[in-house]
């Protein structure tokens, strides 16, 4: 019953509250019609005074509805008590009610008590004002004094020739050349076995003696001696056992160290497809670098690791921000000669982006030419720009991807001879197998004597098919050869290329940096777009329809590889 009463008075309350919101959204900004006590203060009249103020009023309303009631449960309890002499249970519940109105009230104003003493704010609403912050949008053709630049790695080189994960990297290098070693060496183990499996098959034979040896020809049949004369005839005739019984253990022997081969060969090939497909994902990695390079990087362009380098400094001392960021996440850490590399300006108010706006096409162009003026610039030339250092970085490295596709293309006929290996000792294994009593063919007379009785019982052909192991040893020769081709790929192709053509252009794009007699502000790389209207090396103005191929001292604009670069600087 108490329960219930309980969850009425729960019900009610929530009620309450529920019909007290509804009122205030109801009743939102228009005056009320009861009129509220002042109390502390507060009269609320209009809906639309602050929800601290209400709150507020709410807090000093209850206190003294709650003081008021308790007062009144004292009296009623005192008048109680003194109307109850003579009945005891009466007295009791009047004890009851005084103890619990005074407890009531101890509750209510130590709750009030205690909040004041942890923090007296907490017993005061104040209402606050929000400001109203104006922002203003920057000028999209303002430059912040405060220079911020967020620059993506591209590892070109630290790709090229790191140790672990480098397309031509050393540990990569080892494997491939063990992995051919190996291959070669279980080719001519797998022939000397085969030569060893044809030799022991010659020990397989169908003559035998009746009854003796390996093999034992069957004569059946009946001849009966009438009048002298053996008449009837023996078979049918068959012969039986295993022609091959005198070297069958070693045929086995043999064959069980020839399907160790089979499982080398299945490991190497497992291997040297593995090696190909790291191979073929790093070239598409090292493109798609260069990719970036060209289409992500069109506006301020992409700047050398000695650039980045030296302008550490420069932002250090100007306290602006300077921040690197990978995009390979297996090229950690550079390798320390790694002039080659490149960092793509992504973010920051020097990003190689048009930050997104509703600017028209002509703004945007307005911005482009005020942005590339501000990083030293790019295109169509009002300063002079002299350009006296070509360096063929495009024409370079498609060597260096050319390299890479005959090593794969070589390493996929390596894979291919490895699978053709492993049928052609799995073909002789079978022809081996077919050497059997049924390739013989039994011999069995009859003779009369005192008794009619067949004799003369043997076997006869060859129990062995043509076995040949020509196929094995063509292609044993063939992988000999593979191993030779990708040993020079390995072992002179990559080195010259790493210590020639690309060290040459890794020393030229470090020179355009570091050159002691180049280092004031303005020289910068540039590729073959943003040259146009810049002095060549030849002293001519490169135009569009003018030469511009690096390997021959710049001629033509149009046949430029995309992925070349000129060494340049701004000319007073």
């Amino acid at each position: 019953m108490n329960i219930l009463k309980k969850n009425k008075a729960y019900f009610v309350i929530i009620f309450l509250a529920l019909l007290l919101g509804a009122f205030l959204v109801s009743a939102q900004g228009r005056d009320l019609e009861i009129q509220y006590p002042e109390l502390g203060g507060i009269q609320p009249k209009t809906t639309s005074i602050s929800p601290q103020e209400y709150i507020k009023y709410i807090f000093n309303f209850a206190i003294w509805i709650i003081g008021i009631a308790a007062f009144g449960s004292l009296i009623l309890g005192g008048v109680r008590f003194l109307t109850s002499i003579g009945n005891p249970s009466k007295r009791t519940e009047a004890k009851n009610q005084i103890a619990f109105a005074f407890l009531g009230v101890v509750i209510l104003m130590g709750s009030y008590f205690i909040l004041y003493s942890i923090n007296p704010q907490l017993t005061v609403f104040e209402s606050r004002e929000i400001e109203k912050v104006e922002i203003t949008p920057p000028d999209p053709f303002e430059l912040p004094e405060v220079t911020t630049s967020i620059n993506v790695e591209l590892p070109i080189e630290t790709m090229l020739k790191e140790d672990e994960y480098g397309l031509f990297g050393v540990n990569r290098r080892i494997r491939i050349e063990n992995l051919t070693i190996q291959t070669v060496k279980t080719a001519e183990n797998s022939l000397s076995l085969s030569n060893q499996l044809k030799e022991a098959t010659k020990g397989c034979t169908c003559s035998s003696p009746c009854g003796t040896g390996c093999l034992t020809p069957v004569c059946k049949g009946e001849c009966k001696i009438i009048t002298g004369i053996c008449i009837g005839c023996c078979g049918p005739l068959y012969c039986t056992s295993d022609p091959c019984c005198n070297v069958r253990n070693k045929l086995t022997e043999i064959k069980i160290e020839n399907i160790r081969n089979i499982r080398q060969f299945q490991e190497q090939n497992k291997t040297t497809k593995e090696e190909i497909v790291l191979i073929e994902i790093i070239t598409e990695k090292i493109l798609k670098t260069l990719k970036i390079m060209k289409e992500d990087c069109p506006l301020s362009g992409v700047i050398s690791r000695d650039q980045f380098i030296s302008s550490k400094d420069y932002y250090i001392e100007h306290k602006w921000k300077l921040k690197k960021v990978q995009y390979w996440d297996e090229f950690k850490t550079l390798i320390p000669s790694s002039q080659a590399d490149f960092y793509c300006p992504v973010g920051g108010n020097q990003s190689s982006y048009i930050p997104e706006s509703n600017l028209s096409e002509e703004d945007l162009e307005k911005y482009n030419e005020i942005f590339l003026d501000y990083l030293g610039g790019g295109g169509e030339f009002e300063t002079i720009i002299d350009c006296p250092r070509p360096i063929p970085f495009g024409e370079v490295i498609d060597k260096g991807l050319k390299i890479a596709s005959d090593l794969i293309e070589k390493m996929k006929e390596l894979a291919e001879l490895q699978n053709k290996m492993i049928k052609a000792i799995d073909k002789l294994h079978k022809a081996v197998s077919e050497c059997t009593s049924k390739n013989c063919k039994p011999v069995c007379g009859c003779t009369c004597c005192s008794e009619c009785k067949c004799e003369g019982c043997d076997c006869v052909g060859e129990p062995c098919p043509i076995i040949s192991i020509k196929e094995i040893n063509n292609i044993k020769n063939k992988i000999s050869e593979k191993e030779e081709e990708i040993a020079k790929i390995i072992n002179k192709d990559i080195p010259d290329f790493l210590n020639g053509p690309f060290e040459e252009i890794a020393e030229k794009i470090h020179f355009c940096i570091s050159d002691p007699d180049a280092i004031e502000p303005g020289w910068t790389l540039l590729n073959c777009e943003r040259v146009i209207g810049a002095i060549g090396p030849d002293k001519k103005i490169f135009e569009k329809t003018s030469e511009c191929k690096i390997s021959n001292n710049c001629s033509i604009l149009k046949d430029c590889h995309e992925y070349n670069f000129f060494c340049c600087r701004a000319k007073d």
